[in-house]
């Protein structure tokens, strides 16, 4: 695949400046990119290790021997189950994810569930924790979850990640330490608080003296989250689920008893499938002894409730290279600027995608797609870069920089976004001290630097390319140690 890419550059005699402020742009059909059906990659210890280095933001990713048993475990013994457990949180991440940022939690987190119950919102576990996020009775009570034989809201996907995340942000406050209050989550905070007293607020420190299950708990946590993060790696292709339990949104039932085969008629969705979006009615009803009910339907059958019907049908078809990912009724800028904040975007790129202009201003409900990549970004060595979804690191294509901070040329990785329209790819650098600035005047011999990056055999088949300062690399045949012409070229 990245033969070809490259061959196809070297064949039409390819060169592109490679600027720290801008993204380049290889009009390209991805499927180039594809791994055959059937291929299980292998990699290195080196790729786990940058790759936990790269989650490690808001907690500290340590790679470990059991750590990988878990990855391998899940990309290889049970791919079958791995995609379609990957094809479920196109169902649930969006909604853990609009909880964690209204609390201002790591997004990371929404992995956690995963490790809990598989996804399964009524899975039951031999303590009697319930629900994905796996609450047992008197936790579940105390954060304000309704327990009962027809009503039990740990499985109820919005009101048990509200009680879960207020838990979650409640520990680390009492720890000020990610992987403590994961610990905590999974074995109580009582016997952390010893720990703790002991040995200090360090997780890896206290982990040998933890019960064995808690041990495991968060190296099983970091290797789900790499699999979540890094899964197209390993050629695994997530299972897809019908749209309409995919988009959902929810609505407030009026006082009373009401079956779901009677709510299913009332509002033309299946039975099963109403029962799918709703385990909270354990026993298919929803009691008159209960208030303040909500029940989770498809989004279209929201939007036609509300009068939205055209907002709806006109975002189905729209850009299909660029899927939606939800649908959200949105009535303000305030709430517009939040959906940014949970899905990476701008509010430019929302507007973009519903067909409003840059000035809208709202004078009622709109029901808004918001999809799963957002358009072209550019940056510069001085903005704070976060890798938008679906962004793959290729190995073998590799950008020469300047780090200014230790006066040598490195290596910094290209990255490749599968999202982009019209089949194209974005070639972005990311923010490193390792990329050359704009102002930046070439002081060493760049010669010697690609010398050994030829010289570097397990970097493969062919080029890496280029500075930001005026001059550019063509691409090259690093099997045949060929070096690169330096040309000279002005932006």
């Amino acid at each position: 695949m990245l033969r070809l890419l490259i061959g196809m550059a070297f064949l039409f005699g390819m060169c592109f400046t490679m600027n720290a402020s801008q993204p380049i742009w290889v009009s390209i059909d991805t499927n180039i990119l594809d791994f055959s059906p059937t291929h299980i990659p292998e990699y290195p210890d080196a790729h786990y290790i940058q790759k936990f280095r790269d989650l490690s933001v808001d907690m500290e990713f340590r790679f470990t021997p059991q750590i990988k048993k878990q990855i391998l475990y899940r990309t290889n013994t049970i791919r079958s189950a791995t995609e379609k457990t990957l094809g479920k949180t196109s169902m649930y991440f969006p909604i853990f994810e609009e909880y964690l940022t209204r609390k201002g939690m790591p997004q990371i987190l929404k992995y956690l569930p995963i490790v809990e119950s598989n996804l399964n919102p009524i899975a039951r576990s031999r303590a009697s924790a319930v629900g994905l996020w796996q609450f047992i009775y008197s936790t579940g009570r105390l954060y304000g979850l309704r327990i009962a034989s027809y009503h039990d809201e740990r499985s109820d996907t919005h009101k048990a990640t509200d009680a879960a995340t207020s838990f979650l942000k409640a520990l680390h406050t009492r720890y000020n330490d990610w992987c403590l209050a994961l610990a905590a989550y999974n074995c109580g905070p009582g016997r952390i608080d010893k720990l703790v007293r002991s040995y200090g607020n360090d997780y890896w420190r206290i982990r040998p003296f933890l019960p064995r299950e808690t041990q495991m708990y968060v190296p099983l946590f970091m290797a789900v989250a790499y699999v979540g993060e890094y899964y197209e790696f390993h050629n695994l292709r997530p299972t897809v689920f019908e749209k309409h339990l995919i988009w959902t949104d929810t609505i407030h039932l009026s006082k009373g008893y009401h079956s779901l085969q009677d709510l299913a008629k009332q509002y033309g969705v299946g039975y099963y499938d109403l029962y799918q979006l709703n385990p909270v009615y354990t026993r298919r009803y929803v009691s008159s002894k209960t208030r303040n009910n909500i029940l989770v339907l498809p989004s279209s059958v929201v939007a036609e409730l509300y009068g939205l019907q055209a907002d709806y049908k006109s975002q189905i078809d729209r850009f299909p290279s660029n899927p939606v990912r939800v649908f959200r009724r949105i009535s303000s800028m305030e709430e517009l600027v939040f959906y940014t904040k949970v899905y990476g975007c701008d509010v430019k790129d929302i507007l973009a995608w519903n067909g409003l202009d840059e000035d809208f201003v709202f004078d009622r409900t709109y029901m808004m797609a918001i999809r799963s990549s957002t358009s072209s970004k550019t940056f510069s060595h001085e903005d704070k870069f976060i890798f938008r979804e679906r962004l793959l690191s290729i190995a073998s294509l590799k950008v020469v920089g300047f780090d200014p901070t230790k006066g040598v040329y490195d290596v910094a990785p290209v990255y490749l976004d599968l999202n982009s329209y019209e089949h194209s790819i974005d070639l972005a650098v990311p923010k490193a001290s390792d990329i050359i600035t704009n102002d930046q005047r070439i002081i060493a011999n760049e010669y010697d630097l690609l010398d050994k990056v030829l010289d570097n055999k397990k970097r493969s088949r062919i080029i890496r390319a280029v500075n930001g300062v005026g001059q550019q690399y063509s691409f090259m045949n690093a099997k045949n140690s060929t070096r690169s012409k330096k040309t000279a070229s002005k932006e």
